[in-house]
């Protein structure tokens, strides 16, 4: 694994979205995270709005994702979403520290 932070946001993402996003790498998470949100375009919105929303990614960053061409969509919610989760690790990593 790549390092600390990239580590805790890879597993708690993969905890809180689907176990399959599992990596070993920030690389493979971003690919299979990708499939995953186009697949949850495609399939079930609703879900995918849920997540967006329990992952707390900011509203007006996904609204700009959907205003995107189609096939830049799930590439942009992945992004925002990856981005969401290394900000949660790194706090929890500062926190762990303090103590």
């Amino acid at each position: 694994m790549e390092n600390p932070i990239v580590d805790i946001a890879i597993k708690h993402a993969s905890e809180v979205i689907d176990e399959s996003l599992m990596s070993q790498d920030e690389t493979s998470f971003m690919l299979k995270l990708e499939a995953y949100i186009a697949h949850l375009l495609q399939n079930d919105f609703n879900a995918l709005v849920n997540l967006l929303y329990k992952i707390d990614v900011s509203e007006s960053a996904s609204k700009t994702c959907f205003g995107q061409d189609n096939k830049l969509i799930a590439q942009c919610l992945a992004q925002l979403i990856w981005q969401r989760q290394l900000q949660k690790a790194q706090t929890r990593h500062q926190f762990k520290q303090d103590q």
